[in-house]
């Protein structure tokens, strides 16, 4: 049925001079006036802002207040995904994520009003994806459970992609302005890019462009450091110009050694640390990779978790270890590292020694190991320290998990392996020791990146290894892994192929994102007929 409402702002138009906004919301509800739209037969539109081909916006109204549910149905033995609206209310916009290429996608509407709910099958036609050197994902143990993998960064930019455990990608962000090392995350509902350059620029997941900002102070952020902090901010890790600490007694100006919290909305920078002077720069090259390593890239700064319950921050550093800091005072809490150096802090080398406050490795009956053990130069089977690792994680409390990527070090006198692995530690911070509760070796070694993820439903690991050199060409691959800590043993594993390693990779839940979807746009005046 056509519409024969005409909208007051048009009548309004006729008396003030304000112009009609050309944007694609405007465009969206010019097209959603021309005819009634109901649930049987809704307004639908694919890829709504051109950079997000895997998405939608399904419209429609309805004669009476209702909840609804979307379910799109799953191929190839892939689970559904569905979401529900609990709001109740006759008009709807719902974004749909996670269609596939290419595809007649498959939807079930559910509206539940008051006392009866109905159910409307509707199809949503996707095209090719447009992208160079297509990605592959062979699946060589198929034991999928539906879980979807958010991937994006390293060389591969800030583009970003999800692709479920059958081998379907699921979802394409395209960056329009992509650059190498450019990385873009799910923080808070919104897609934020962190462009290296000191500029943060913030999407929904629909691709619509919500605001951009420079990062006050000339604060150039790094590509590892892109995180999600309390009350609508990210943690982002960087460098501050001119920022310097005394390093084998010289001042030398540091880099990745800055972690600032950024507002989303304003911009503004409202906590900063320093970790220059909460640790002892001066430990820098006792556990470089190489002699290449700069006393610049003293701590290598990789990963933050902020923990809500306790206010606090837990940090990786490549080049030193693991360790967590009050986020309003910024002081140490304890830091998990071999005993070496830790007789004092600080970047002019003055402050107090850090003794106090290093993890004392202890086993599971709460025994001391060796002195060797406890500086690094001795790896037992029950226990080692992390080495070069990346993407700490506080999984439940005192539960710690890392992705240790090992060595081989520069220092001859440190112990080292020669594949990466994931520790499970459990962390008394009141008596200040640290046990190792689990590892699970690799088969390959990982120099840079990767992560582990838990996934308390099901009580497994996401795995992820980056950068692994393909033997038979050029060119780096990402794996994924999925551990089941009840059956102690590998429960999937996949080959993720593209131009190049990505920084990070992690499950997604789209059914978790909040409602309403983030949005600017702004009132627009549109004839109904």
């Amino acid at each position: 049925m056509i519409k024969k409402i005409v909208n007051i702002g048009l009548l309004l138009s006729l008396f003030f001079s304000s112009p009609v906004l050309a944007n694609v919301w405007c465009d969206i509800e010019k097209e959603y006036a021309q005819f009634e739209y109901t649930p049987s037969s809704p307004y639908i539109k694919v890829n709504p802002f051109g950079n997000a081909p895997l998405t939608a916006i399904v419209k429609f109204s309805l004669p009476q207040k209702a909840s609804v549910s979307l379910q799109l149905k799953g191929k190839d033995g892939a689970p559904d995904l569905t979401r529900t609206f609990s709001s109740m209310k006759t008009e709807w916009e719902i974004p749909v994520y996670g269609l596939y290429p290419n595809t007649e996608n498959q939807i079930i509407l559910t509206i539940n009003y008051p006392d009866t709910s109905e159910t409307y099958p509707i199809k949503i036609k996707t095209g090719k994806i447009d992208m160079n050197n297509i990605w592959s994902i062979p699946i060589k143990n198929q034991k999928g459970k539906g879980f979807l993998y958010f991937a994006s960064g390293g060389k591969n930019g800030g583009n970003a992609f999800v692709f479920d455990e059958y081998g379907h990608i699921r979802y394409v962000f395209k960056n329009k302005q992509d650059a190498m090392y450019k990385q873009t995350q799910l923080l808070h509902n919104y897609l934020v890019t962190d462009d290296k350059s000191g500029k943060v620029i913030v999407h929904s997941l629909l691709g619509e462009k919500i605001t951009e900002f420079k990062i006050p102070d000339n604060f150039i952020s790094y590509q590892h450091g892109i995180y999600e902090g309390p009350q609508k901010t990210i943690l982002l890790i960087g460098t501050f110009p001119e920022t310097y600490a005394l390093i084998e007694n010289q001042k030398v100006i540091t880099g990745y050694d800055q972690i600032i919290a950024i507002d989303l909305e304003t911009g503004k920078i409202s906590k900063r640390w320093n970790l220059a002077t909460i640790l002892n720069p001066d430990r820098a090259l006792y556990f470089r990779l190489s002699p290449k390593t700069q006393p610049v890239d003293w701590a290598h700064a990789n990963s933050i978790q902020y923990i809500p319950e306790e206010n606090a921050l837990l940090i990786s550093a490549k080049h030193i270890g693991f360790f967590k800091i009050d986020y309003d005072s910024g002081k140490l809490k304890w830091i998990a590292t071999p005993h070496i150096l830790l007789h004092k802090s600080g970047a002019d080398g003055k402050g107090p020694s850090l003794n106090h406050l290093a993890l004392t490795a202890v086993n599971e009956n709460n025994t001391l190991y060796p002195d060797d053990v406890q500086k690094g130069k001795k790896i037992m089977d029950s226990f080692h320290w992390p080495m070069m690792n990346h993407d700490v994680k506080q999984i439940s409390p005192g539960v710690i998990s890392i992705f240790s990527n090992n060595g081989p070090l520069y220092r001859p006198d440190l112990a080292s392996l020669s594949t990466s692995d994931v520790l499970l530690f459990s962390v008394d911070e009141k008596q200040k020791t640290i046990s190792l509760k689990k590892k699970i070796p690799l088969n390959e070694y990982t120099d840079i990146a990767s992560g582990v993820t838990y996934l308390p439903k099901d009580n497994n690991l996401m795995i992820f290894s980056s950068n692994l050199p393909d033997k038979n060409t050029k060119y780096v691959y990402n794996k994924i892994y999925r551990y089941d800590l009840n059956q102690d043993a590998f429960s999937f594993e996949s080959i993720i192929l593209f131009k190049n390693y990505f920084y990070k990779i992690e499950p997604i839940f789209f059914k978790k994102l909040e409602e309403p979807h983030p949005s600017k746009r702004q009132p627009c005046l549109v004839t109904q007929q």
